[in-house]
């Protein structure tokens, strides 16, 4: 069972603070410390690499799969903000040292990078998180990563920094406010988060049990709160409540779980309920909702979602390719929409070559879309089903003096009478923010509508928007 709860959201320069909890009652790893956050919780910024001394069949031995118990690093597990467990395959034969990462996903992972002893997970829109081993070896099994930096295309990024400990005391952005000193983090002699505070003296408290199960969260004056209990001499969560009162009864939610920590059940204060039923063998998921209604998921062997019934008996069918990728859905009433992810706009279960990008959608009646991609995974030709294009083109390099900004939007064309004509022109601040956006409202670009946009002292705020009408334009915005 996963939960989530966000404590904290402040708005950043290109990057967000975020600091979101996450209970998983049945990790993949299971959580024999507590910490940061109590048994079975992690957060937000939690996020490591692991090296391990297995590659791609973790439960073979060396006979089986030479790479297993070799003295060298055969795989890297990278821990997400919710605690899941994505596994990169290295190649540690002849020094190459190659990654690859697991089927469906099309993130990279680069070692020794920017500097030795660091490590770099890019994201297709161009994030990346920075992972820092402390001067240990990431190809030697067990050394592990924690999180540096977080970092977007345009130089913003938040620093995150550690007590000798290993915990995590501060996040910071490097917008270079005066006064704007990030979140900051304390913990008890067992390593658990007890405050979080941020730089305006709002404080979030977290209490725990002798088990150490958190049991409270407590918000900035009282204002939001939760309660946790958990089941008797057990690390599972049983119930959650909140200070709220609905028609005369605490706003709460109960678990039940199956003897491996799956979800059984959960309840509310008036005794709704939904209940789940696992079917391993036929890979298949049953969920009752409060008024009887079933609805059946069918998987495959990836874990891809082949077949949803519905409480009416209707029924949703869904083909994948082996990267999990849905490349086909069929409504309840018969009709098929089509998907490719290739470059070839190919339809079927052939691998994706655009980094698990659709380029093609089919509907029933076989009107299709198009799509084209470039830099940081963005659009940058869109066909629709009249056979229109738009075009959307992006600055290959920056000059702040004239607003142009590598990777960021520059023009928004469609295509009149095989013409490309211009709709829209923008620039950018350097750090991503934008600065002017024109838009066409003629085909010889005469009459033009600006929006300029003004930020405040620190680049965060938009107190105005001011509209400038040049020649012959239309009222209004």
């Amino acid at each position: 069972m996963y939960h989530d709860e966000t404590d904290v959201t402040i708005r950043g320069l290109g990057i967000d603070y975020a600091f979101t909890r996450t209970y998983n009652s049945a990790p993949n790893t299971p959580d024999t410390i507590g910490r940061p956050l109590g048994f079975g919780w992690t957060h937000s910024y939690n996020m490591r690499l692991i090296a391990n001394d297995y590659g791609e069949h973790p439960n073979f031995d060396a006979s089986e799969a030479p790479e297993n118990a070799n003295g060298a690093t055969s795989s890297i597990t990278y821990v997400d903000e919710r605690g899941g467990e994505i596994n990169y395959l290295v190649d540690d034969q002849n020094g190459i040292w190659a990654i690859t990462p697991p089927q469906g996903y099309f993130d990279t992972l680069t070692l020794d990078t920017p500097a030795a002893g660091r490590h770099t997970l890019v994201f297709g829109n161009g994030i990346r998180y920075i992972f820092d081993a402390q001067g240990a070896d990431i190809k030697a099994p067990g050394t592990k990563a924690r999180l540096s930096i977080i970092r977007d295309p345009y130089g913003n990024q938040l620093d995150l920094q550690y007590d000798p400990n290993g915990n995590l005391i501060a996040i910071r952005d490097n917008a270079g406010v005066s006064g704007r000193d990030g979140l900051t983090l304390a913990y008890d002699a067992n390593g658990r988060i007890t405050e979080l505070g941020d730089w305006t003296g709002r404080v979030w408290t977290y209490r725990y049990d002798a088990f150490g199960n958190l049991t409270h969260m407590t918000g900035p004056d009282s204002l939001v709160s939760r309660a946790y209990t958990y089941h008797p001499d057990t690390h599972l969560l049983d119930t959650i409540a909140k200070p709220e009162i609905r028609d005369g009864k605490a706003v709460a939610m109960t678990f039940s779980y199956y003897r491996d920590n799956k979800a059984f059940d959960y309840v509310d204060a008036l005794g709704h309920a939904e209940t789940l039923d696992y079917d391993l063998y036929r890979r298949r998921t049953r969920v009752t909702d409060p008024r009887g209604g079933v609805r059946e998921y069918s998987y495959d062997n990836n874990g891809a979602l082949i077949k949803l019934r519905e409480p009416d008996g209707s029924v949703l069918a869904f083909e994948n390719t082996i990267e999990g990728l849905r490349y086909g859905k069929t409504d309840g009433t018969g009709y098929t929409t089509r998907y490719s992810y290739r470059a070839d706009r190919g339809i079927g279960e052939a691998l994706s070559d655009t980094g698990g990008r659709v380029t093609l959608e089919r509907d029933p009646l076989g009107a299709t879309i198009e799509y084209d991609y470039g830099v940081h995974n963005q659009p940058t030709r869109i066909r629709d089903k009249n056979g229109n294009d738009r075009h959307i083109t992006y600055y290959a390099n920056s000059d702040d003096a004239t607003g142009a900004l590598a990777g960021k939007r520059q023009n928004i064309q469609a295509t009149l009478d095989g013409t490309p004509v211009t709709l829209e022109t923008w620039s950018w601040n350097a750090n991503g923010a934008p600065r002017r956006r024109i838009r066409y409202l003629d085909v010889a670009g005469i009459r033009k509508r600006f929006t300029d946009y003004t930020y405040d002292a620190n680049d965060l705020d938009l107190p105005l928007v001011p509209k400038l009408q040049l020649g012959n334009c239309l009222p209004g915005s």
